[in-house]
C-alpha cells in the first residue's frame, strides 16, 4: 500500500507541491553565505589554512569506497532472503542514499558535530543547512569541514541500511521513509556525538571506536534487534538463500569498501593508515579462514555462503580497533 492510496488526488498533488517547494527552499538557503571573506574560504591549497591535498584525496576516495558499501549490503542482503523479496531487499538497503544525505545537510551533521550541548547532541544551529560547512580547516586536521562533512555523511547512510536486513520482508516503503530519518535523528547523531566528538560523554569515559563498532555497527544491530521483536517472525517460509552470487558480489563490495571505512577513519593519507589497512586484511583473513574450518569440524559441507560469513565477521570484528592493533 502506497503512502497516498486511500487519499484524494489533490491532496496528494497538494503533498507533492509542499515537499518540492520546501526542497527549493532549502536549497536556496544553503546557497546563501554566511559572514566573512568566502573567496579566502575558498582558496584552493591555501596552506595558511593547514589543508593537506593528499590528505584530502584520501579521504574523499574513503568516502566513495564507504559508499560503494551500501550498495553491497543490499547485494548481500538480497543474495541471503527468498527469492520473491531479492529486489525489495535491495531497493530497501539504498533507499538511505536518497533520504540521509538530504536529513544530514539540513540537521544530523550539526546534531553530531555541532557545538556541544550536555556531551549528548550538538547544536542544531552551529551547521544547519550546511551553515559554515565550506572549506574552512575541519578543527585540528588536515582537511576541509565540507571533506569531513562528507565523509561521515557516508557512514551515516550506511548505517540504516544495515538495519533492514533485519527487517526486509516485513516492512514496506513508506514506513521505512518515516522510520529512517526519525532514526538517524533520534538515535544515530546523538550516539555520534558521545562518541566521536571530545566532549561527548562516552568519549569522556575513555571509550574508544576507531571506525564505528559502536557508532554503526552496535547501534544499526540493537535497532534491527528491537525491530525485529517488534515486527514479530517473518511470515515467509523459503528455503536460504536465494541467489549465492549476489552475497559473493556485495560480501567483495563490502571488503573493498571497508579500506575506505577504516583507512579514511585515520583521518589522513599516512603510515597509520595503511596500519588500520593491514589489520582489517589479515583479521578478515583469519575469520574466514575460521569460519571454513568450523564448518567442516562440525561435519558441515564447504559453502560460499559460509566464506561471505567469515569475511562480515571479521571486518565487523576488527572495525573498532583496526588502528590500536600492533
Amino acid at each position: 500500500m502506497g503512502l497516498f492510496d486511500n487519499r484524494s488526488i489533490v491532496v496528494t498533488r497538494l503533498v507533492v507541491a509542499v515537499v518540492l517547494l520546501s526542497l527549493f527552499g532549502i536549497f536556496v538557503a544553503m546557497t546563501v553565505a554566511p559572514p566573512g571573506d568566502m573567496l579566502a574560504d575558498y582558496a584552493p591549497g591555501d596552506a595558511g589554512y593547514g589543508i593537506n591535498r593528499g590528505d584530502m584525496a584520501w579521504m574523499l576516495t574513503s568516502s566513495a569506497l564507504v559508499l560503494l558499501m551500501t550498495p553491497g549490503i543490499g547485494l548481500f542482503y538480497g543474495g541471503m532472503i527468498s527469492s520473491q523479496n531479492i529486489v525489495a531487499t535491495i531497493a530497501t538497503a539504498v533507499l538511505p542514499m536518497a533520504i540521509i544525505p538530504i536529513v544530514w545537510s539540513l540537521i544530523g551533521f550539526s546534531l553530531a558535530f555541532g557545538e556541544d550541548v550536555g556531551g549528548v547532541l550538538g547544536n542544531p544551529a552551529t551547521y544547519g543547512l550546511m551553515y559554515n560547512v565550506g572549506a574552512s580547516r575541519w578543527n585540528d586536521l588536515t582537511i576541509s569541514t565540507s571533506t569531513w562533512f562528507t565523509y561521515q555523511c557516508v557512514f551515516a547512510i550506511i548505517t540504516p541500511s544495515i538495519i533492514v536486513g533485519a527487517i526486509c520482508d516485513r516492512v514496506n516503503f513508506p514506513a521505512l521513509c518515516v522510520f529512517i530519518p526519525l532514526w538517524h535523528i533520534i538515535v544515530y547523531c546523538p550516539i555520534t556525538h558521545m562518541v566521536w566528538t571530545p566532549d561527548g560523554i562516552i568519549a569522556a569515559w575513555g571509550v574508544l571506536d576507531f571506525a564505528g563498532g559502536m557508532v554503526v555497527h552496535m547501534s544499526a544491530g540493537y535497532a534491527a534487534l528491537a525491530a525485529a521483536f517488534f515486527l514479530g517472525p517473518s511470515k515467509v517460509k523459503t528455503e536460504l538463500p536465494a541467489n549465492v552470487p549476489y552475497v559473493v558480489l556485495g560480501t567483495a563490495l563490502l571488503w573493498f569498501g571497508w579500506f575506505g571505512f577504516v583507512g579514511g577513519s585515520a583521518l589522513s593519507a599516512t603510515v597509520y593508515t595503511s596500519h588500520a589497512i593491514l589489520n582489517t586484511n589479515v583479521a578478515t583473513a583469519v575469520a574466514m579462514l575460521t569460519w571454513m574450518l568450523l564448518e567442516q569440524v562440525n561435519g558441515h559441507t564447504f559453502k560460499a555462503t559460509g566464506m561471505c560469513l567469515g569475511v562480515v565477521v571479521g571486518l565487523v570484528a576488527i572495525t573498532p580497533a583496526a588502528g590500536f592493533v600492533n
